[in-house]
């Protein structure tokens, strides 16, 4: 029997409740990433890996945004994703599934947006398949969690469904995901260190797929 993933069992309420906290402060950062990318590059199309509940998605209404592809592997997330933006944002695409399975394909989009996801997958094969759902000179915007000494990965907060994601979570050094994707043929384009004011820092990078 496959085992489940632990992202298919955590309740969307506690992980928005955890990412909210003022221990945690990602989701605010993370909102306000996702809107510097819309205005940085207007895209006509989106994708985000990893779209949970749609945080920040209220920047996508009434923006030039015509299609917006929203991946996740728990089924639930993406029904109240719909609940929420399905009538507000024309053009939304839900897809469940596993973003290193072939199933899951939706090229071509401008901007693919995958903040906190590469700690929970494959970085290389995954920066493999972003190159494939980009369009020619297209754009990746990632976000890591940076290592930080004598902090826990996963904040404590009351939601302790979070701490199943223990140990599927391996945190990403920016100088490896920059190389692999640089094997990918994706040219760092920006890189910038953000703190939410926790203790924790983050990395930006966006990448811009070259050749054709």
């Amino acid at each position: 029997m496959a085992t489940k993933n632990p992202w298919t069992e955590i309740p969307l309420a506690d992980y928005e409740g955890h990412m909210s906290q003022p221990s945690v402060g990602q989701a605010q950062m993370l909102d306000e990433v996702f809107g510097q990318d819309l205005q940085a590059y207007a895209p006509g199309s989106v994708a985000v890996l990893g779209c949970a509940g749609g945080n920040g998605f209220k920047r996508l209404i009434g923006s030039p945004v015509k299609r917006a592809v929203e991946v996740d592997i728990n089924p639930l997330n993406l029904k109240e994703l719909r609940n929420r933006f399905g009538v507000a944002i024309p053009g939304l695409e839900l897809i469940c599934g596993d973003l290193l399975d072939a199933s899951v394909n939706f090229a071509p989009v401008q901007l693919v947006h995958a903040a906190l996801v590469f700690e929970y997958v494959e970085p290389a094969r995954l920066l493999q398949r972003i190159r494939e759902w980009l369009l020619p000179d297209g754009v990746l915007t990632a976000v890591l969690q940076i290592p930080t000494k004598n902090m826990a990965e996963i904040t404590p907060t009351p939601f302790a469904s979070l701490s199943r994601l223990g140990p599927l979570m391996k945190l990403v050094l920016p100088a490896i995901l920059i190389r692999h994707a640089g094997l990918a043929g994706l040219v760092e384009e920006s890189a910038e260190v953000i703190t939410p004011g926790t203790g924790k820092e983050f990395f930006v990078g966006r990448f811009r797929r070259v050749g054709s």
